[in-house]
């Protein structure tokens, strides 16, 4: 599994380039790929990254990551 994030503004890989790169190494599935301000980011109890502020719809679906020692 590969997890990236990248905030809004900030320089990085291209979209296309990233898909390339996980093609390399095999992946063949991806979730919430589409380089738009939908996306969000919730860790240590609050939002580092929020969605766009012209977002009114409901965000139905995540992926919960947990640290299990």
């Amino acid at each position: 599994m590969i997890i990236t994030v990248q905030e809004d503004g900030i320089n990085g890989p291209s979209l296309d380039g990233m898909r390339d790169y996980f093609k390399k190494l095999g992946c063949k599935y991806a979730a919430f790929f589409d380089g738009s301000d939908s996306a969000m980011l919730f860790e240590n109890g609050k939002f580092t990254i929020n969605m766009g502020q012209d977002k009114n719809e409901l965000c139905t679906s995540g992926i919960a990551l947990v640290k299990y020692y």
